[in-house]
């Protein structure tokens, strides 16, 4: 019984406090786990363990994820997503969320953005005490900011006469903020040369790395400026340091599709050949990314492929380097093609015909290899000696898959009328029209699908000529809503079957159409047979992610069509989702249609619970109105009452009233 005497009397600030101890932990386990996946480079499962806290109302998981909506890691990049999650947390005071916000708003709305800077430097955020020590827009310059603050701003805003005034103070020209930066990071992120050079002029340490292992090269290389990383590196940078997730410098400048720095890299010193963790070189890397004419640099510079790129392939794509145009590595009509010499090629195709189809080591064609390398001219001159358009090449590809993934529009033209079948799937199942999709290719991908449909008035025709022996209508439709293709959705529709396409994620086109807010189109998908009860892969249903939204009109239309009631994976519900976005609106809506008001979410927390952890009183207003419980408890043992002594003295009054008329 002892036990049971002990948790009898943990009541008033005790009560609080280990309620607060116990949710943080639970907090914890997925903020490490996400911490850890971002740090291996899994962005997808990072965003959605962030999701899963931020949605019960964790102001650090809000933050995080809305931070990966804006640079769209894990995510589409999405502001309006970015600026509702930072939104959530900035609303519980944090501080990173406050600054992150005032920067996103500082176009719309510049006296909310100055107002949530102000409230972030309140709270020691050292970014936004560095912004307010410079002078932020609409925001007089602090002439009371601790020196640390007016040290990094002066750097940030290259005010030489201001660093020196400073230097003379605080004597500590490496002096680090919170984060491990020192000046030099400052004066990198802005792009300020004049700072960079008094820095280094004082013999700043250029190697120091930030407490994340990252250094000022790095900062220069995210924001572009790559005159400063050059400067940098010539003054003693690291040129050898390696990420976590092994990449170098040069792989860190490829990601960013920095091609231009690939040579002055190089020639300070930056390792050519290194393979990451995953076996990549930079080679890889930039060939992945498609930038033919920094594949083509790097070969130059004696690139080699890794261990870990194209596993099982006996070939690697034709090389264009000079030494293979010399060694016989490559054809003689190969090295014509490369090298545009369409007299030879002529010559060389009159003596043997049939080389005009000549697959290499590869398994690249002769046309495939004129795209990749942007010869239009040998293109024409091999679709005139008879060269097969539609002939397969490595992984089941054509040359017109290879035109619209090098996003070239001209080329895709010349192959449509030359006769290539944009209906050809190649191994991973794409057909042409799906890659123009999948690549954001609108232009492109109206031509495919004019060329697929053809001239016939006849809808059960084109319907035919759309689905045999090529993707069915129902995936085109999902991938057209899914990457927001309207003209390509507005001619498939009518074409539609049942609507059952998912992509790897369970999550159908009307799941998109309600993430989007998309009202005209939710009803036209629900015409032709696409499920408003479809479940992505953590459970939510399009209904959810209309609420989710804040949508009010996309749930109405979708409601007749979906359970109101249906709790995803998390256990969150569209009430309880109402509740994480403090829209009394929607909660208002959802409880005149019969929202069950006791659900509770994998947590044990019900909508009321998370309303009142969210600091939403208006939310909270309209569930105790439905006679939400205020007493019950959670799977931590805290009901509403408990958990509103930690909101506000207001909260706690406002939850309390409720318990004292009895509303159990």
């Amino acid at each position: 019984m002892a036990p049971r005497k002990f948790w009898t009397r943990l009541t008033g600030p005790v009560l609080v406090t280990l309620s607060v101890a116990l949710v943080q932990t639970g907090y914890a386990d997925d903020l490490a786990a996400a911490s850890k996946a971002i740090r291996q480079q899994q962005f997808s499962q990072a965003a959605a363990l962030y999701r899963s806290s931020a949605e019960t109302g964790n102001s650090e998981a809000q933050y995080q994820l809305g931070n990966m909506y804006l640079l769209g890691r894990g995510v589409p990049k999405d502001e309006k997503q970015a600026a509702h999650w930072l939104e959530q947390a900035a609303g519980q005071n944090h501080a990173g969320a406050q600054f992150a916000l005032s920067q996103l708003l500082q176009q719309s709305a510049p006296e909310r953005a100055r107002q949530l800077l102000q409230a972030s430097a309140d709270q020691n955020y050292a970014p936004a005490k560095n912004l307010l020590a410079r002078g932020a827009p609409g925001v007089q310059v602090n002439q009371e900011a601790p020196i640390e603050a007016q040290w990094f701003g002066a750097a940030r805003a290259g005010q030489i006469e201001l660093l020196t005034r400073l230097l003379q103070q605080h004597s500590n020209i490496n002096l680090t903020d919170s984060a491990g930066r020192t000046a030099l990071f400052y004066a990198a992120t802005a792009g300020s040369k004049t700072a960079v050079d008094w820095l280094l002029s004082k013999d700043i340490d250029v190697r120091h790395r930030d407490n994340f292992g990252l250094t000022a090269v790095q900062t220069a290389l995210e924001r572009k400026h790559t005159d400063l990383v050059q400067k940098l590196l010539q003054a003693g940078a690291d040129k050898d340091q390696i990420l976590a997730n092994g990449d170098n410098l040069l792989h860190y400048a490829i990601r960013l599709q920095q091609y231009e720095l690939v040579a002055p890299l190089t020639r300070l010193g930056v390792s050519v050949n290194h393979s990451n963790k995953e076996g990549w070189t930079p080679l890889d890397l930039a060939e992945y990314q498609g930038a033919a004419q920094t594949v083509a640099a790097l070969e130059k510079l004696g690139a080699k492929h890794g261990s870990g790129w194209r596993a099982g392939r006996k070939a690697q794509d034709v090389k264009v380097v000079a030494q293979q145009l010399d060694d016989g590595s490559l054809p003689a009509v190969a090295k014509a093609v490369i090298n545009d010499n369409r007299a030879l090629l002529e010559q060389l195709l009159r003596n043997d015909p049939k080389a005009v189809n000549t697959v290499l080591d590869d398994g690249s064609t002769l046309l495939i290899l004129a795209i990749k390398h942007q010869k239009p001219q040998m293109v024409a001159t091999l679709l005139k000696q008879q060269a097969e358009v539609n002939q397969i090449a490595y992984r089941g590809v054509t040359a017109l898959h290879v035109a619209v993934q090098a996003n070239q529009e001209d080329m895709v033209k010349t192959l449509l009328a030359a006769g290539a079948n944009a209906g050809i799937a190649d191994d991973s199942g794409r057909d042409a029209l799906i890659t123009a999709l999948e690549e954001d290719r609108y232009a492109i991908a109206d031509l495919l699908l004019a060329d697929l449909m053809g001239d016939s008035p006849n809808t059960a025709a084109i319907k035919a000529q759309l689905t045999v022996a090529r993707a069915p209508v129902d995936r085109y439709i999902l991938l057209a809503t899914q990457h927001r293709a309207q003209n390509v959705l507005d001619k498939l529709l009518p074409f539609a079957s049942s609507g059952a396409a998912v992509d790897k994620q369970q999550r159908n086109a009307l799941w998109f159409a309600a993430a989007e807010g998309n009202t005209k189109l939710i009803p036209r998908l629900l015409q032709i047979g696409v499920s408003a009860r479809q479940e992505d892969s953590v459970g939510r249903t399009p209904f959810q992610m209309a609420v989710d939204k804040g949508c009010l009109e996309c749930a109405r239309l979708l409601l007749p069509h979906s359970d109101i009631n249906h709790q995803a994976a998390s256990g969150n519900s569209a009430l309880m989702l109402a509740a994480i976005n403090k829209d009394p609106l929607l909660t208002a809506w959802l409880l005149q249609n019969k929202a069950q008001v006791e659900s509770r979410n994998q947590r044990g927390d019900t909508a009321l619970m998370i309303a009142v952890s969210a600091n939403a009183p208006e939310v909270v207003k309209h569930l105790l109105n439905a006679n939400a419980s205020v007493t019950r408890k959670n799977r931590l043992g805290f009901s509403a009452i408990d958990l509103s002594k930690q909101v506000s003295p207001q909260m706690h009054e406002l939850v309390k009233s409720k318990a004292l008329l009895g509303v159990f």
